[in-house]
């Protein structure tokens, strides 16, 4: 296998293009049965883990702005354990369902 470095930006950028459009256009894309994991049955990985979500907010930067969600990160932060505890919840929906939640208004 060959590969390319490629340092002219706008080829880096015309290919990483191409990647990732072959990448999500393939639907005939199926995981391997050495790449699911047999007691879980849910892809080629487990959702995340309760202590993946706990550290990763606990890394959220202060004073920040929000993301698109307009919540800011001091918000969870102060939501503590049970916060931890519904966005992991959350994560683990999208996930499994491979659907964004619905809003509701």
């Amino acid at each position: 296998m060959v590969t390319l470095v490629i340092i002219h930006q706008p080829t880096a950028m015309n290919r990483w293009a191409e990647y990732c459009t072959e990448l999500f256009e393939n639907k005939d894309l199926s995981p391997s049965t050495s790449e699911t994991h047999s007691d879980e049955g849910e892809g080629p990985e487990p959702p995340s883990l309760l202590s993946e979500v706990r550290h990763a907010m606990h890394q959220l930067r202060s004073e920040k702005s929000p993301g698109i969600d307009d919540i800011p990160a001091e918000l969870w932060k102060a939501t503590g354990d049970e916060g931890i505890h519904i966005m992991w919840q959350l994560c683990t929906k999208i996930w499994k369902t491979a659907q964004w939640p619905i809003e509701n208004s």
